[in-house]
């Protein structure tokens, strides 16, 4: 073939389309190929590619070679590309689901700890005047706090400021 014009119109026979057909396959405007005198733009050429990629590129540009990449014409050039075997998983082990326990036993140590270190503070507040009152420290407990009877309540106390 002298042109590639010439080659466009052998691959579209190929696969039995007019060179409309083609061009709009390829995503060109109506007469790229058709109206087409001379050279062609490396976008043009870069959609045919990518539309025939079994085509040689090397034939489509100089006419040298076979028309097709490999296998017999017209059929796809596959690749075989190996694919990595997947990873595998971390061996699962019986002491994830211990630490699983061992966790939820320390945050119910820390839970009661800080309902200890709460009733101090109530504790203390009643020791300075600051009145009884019934505080919820967690779900597990409730700790009822009992002040001197004589002392103001602690929203009493605030009430009167």
């Amino acid at each position: 073939m002298d042109t590639i014009k010439d080659r466009f119109k052998l691959i579209s026979g190929h696969y039995g389309l007019s060179i409309r057909a083609f061009e709009e396959r390829c995503g060109l405007l109506r007469g790229n190929i058709s109206n087409m005198t001379g050279a062609i733009g490396s976008d043009k050429l870069a959609k045919i590619i990518d539309t025939f990629p079994e085509v040689d590129m090397i034939w489509l540009i100089t006419g040298r070679g076979s028309m097709f990449k490999s296998g017999s014409p017209g059929q796809p050039c596959i690749e075989k590309v190996p694919t990595p075997p997947p990873e595998p998983s971390p061996p699962r082990t019986d002491h994830s689901d211990s630490h699983f326990d061992k966790v939820l036993r320390r945050n119910e140590e820390l839970a009661v700890e800080v309902a200890m270190l709460k009733k101090e503070v109530d504790d203390l507040k009643i020791s300075r005047g600051k009145g009884p009152r019934t505080i919820s420290y967690s779900a597990h407990q409730e700790v009822g706090i009992v002040a001197d009877p004589g002392a103001p309540a602690y929203s009493d106390r605030h009430r009167d400021k």
